[in-house]
């Protein structure tokens, strides 16, 4: 798959819920405080602190061979030192360029062709999706063309990791692409832009059953999932399986409008509890729909894929098919530090479901537990074969078996 981040912070516009400001997760939930806290450079309490690191980095710059006063980065090492040191995975400084990328990239653009690309077998790469109104699409690529050579270099042997270390993905650059397409060899050159990838995925599964995959909650998720349900209903959909396996996450604001979209109005989605015990609820602000449902998950779904588990499972609002998920129940929240423009992002809060579960390093184990094959690890959520997918088979029958009661 070409890189793409599943962060979640985003300025694609002012959410609808009372007080929201910026959030963005790497992995997860996270949120800004609702009063915007400036963070003095190098975050020292005491004047003791404060010698002593300008010490530090006064041995560094007079001593150090190859130091460069134009591009001195001591003081972000310094600040990235600090939140490393508090042994918390989801802990982390960005510098102002970092931190503006992520933005960038949970906004739901980035530059690329606008492919997915999954290995099938060694040296064996096959085009799953071709994003609209992208390069790719624009070209001629096709869903289901297997490509056998990028920019010179052929597929025989490599992994896909390696493989697409030969794609020219920033802004212009130019990619001529080999794919095999029903048995005949066909050449394209396609080239990368900036451009939107889309969260969601939809389809009809059968005459009456809509199926929805959800990839991460970033970018116009929101708009797309009501969209991708309002098709789904003109083609006749009765009942959703609503798939978000493989969904590592994102913005807290995002999963609490989807859960407003399946639960009645005025019904707890999570409460956010901070070390001091401060505890706010989130609501649901509308009636949702009322059809049947099937939620499929599985250990790489994470955070708000938790979070909206969590809810749609207390309310009786879904089924819980696959296996149980990653237990991610923590929120971490940016802190700009007004002199280097970069963002430190710490844990600050833990999240509950609405019987009052914190699924930290517990996850939440669905309704029915349903193992898929090994094989079919090798494909996207999404696009598993069905003959693979017992999972899905199992949403199917599920749902079928309701829908007839």
């Amino acid at each position: 798959m070409e890189t793409l981040q599943s962060n979640s912070v985003s300025e694609k516009k002012q959410p609808k819920r009372l007080n929201r400001v910026l959030l963005g997760v790497v992995w997860g939930l996270s949120i800004l405080l609702t009063a915007v806290v400036t963070v003095a450079v190098l975050l020292f309490s005491g004047k003791e602190e404060t010698t002593i690191l300008r010490e530090a980095m006064e041995i560094i710059r007079s001593n150090f061979y190859f130091y460069e006063k134009e591009s001195d980065t001591l003081v972000d090492g310094a600040i990235a030192g600090m939140t490393k040191s508090l042994n918390d995975t989801y802990s982390q400084y960005y510098s102002a360029e970092e931190y503006a990328e992520l933005t960038k990239s949970n906004s739901g653009y980035y530059t690329g062709i606008g492919i997915v690309l999954q290995q099938r077998d060694v040296g064996q790469f096959e085009i799953i999706q071709v994003y609209p109104g992208t390069p790719a699409e624009e070209a001629g690529l096709l869903s289901g063309d297997r490509v056998t050579e990028l920019n010179g270099v052929k597929a025989d042997g490599l992994d896909l990791g390696t493989f697409l270390n030969a794609m020219h993905a920033e802004d212009g650059g130019r990619n001529e692409m080999l794919v095999l397409r029903d048995g005949t060899e066909l050449s394209f050159t396609v080239t990368a832009r900036e451009i939107y990838a889309p969260t969601v995925t939809y389809r009809m599964q059968t005459d009456s059953i809509g199926y929805l995959h959800l990839n991460g909650f970033r970018g116009d998720c929101v708009t797309e999932v009501k969209e991708a349900i309002e098709a789904l209903r003109e083609q006749g959909m009765q009942s959703l399986i609503f798939d978000v396996r493989d969904n590592p996450g994102g913005s807290l604001y995002d999963v609490c409008d989807i859960a407003d979209l399946f639960l009645p109005k005025g019904l707890v989605i999570t409460s956010l509890r901070s070390r001091t015990d401060r505890q706010k609820d989130y609501k649901t602000e509308q009636e949702g729909y009322v059809f049947p449902m099937v939620l499929l998950v599985n250990e790489n779904s994470a955070s708000a894929s938790e979070l909206l588990s969590g809810a749609l499972r207390d309310h009786d609002r879904a089924h819980l098919i696959g296996t149980r998920t990653f237990g991610k129940g923590i929120v971490q929240s940016y802190f700009p530090v007004a002199g280097t423009g970069g963002y430190i992002k710490i844990t600050t809060e833990a999240y509950y479901t609405p019987s009052g579960v914190c699924i930290q390093g517990e996850g939440i184990e669905p309704d029915e537990t349903v193992e898929n094959p090994e094989n079919a690890r090798m494909y996207a959520a999404a696009n598993i074969p069905l003959e693979l997918d017992l999972q899905l088979q199992k949403a199917i029958a599920y749902l079928s078996e309701n829908a007839a009661a």
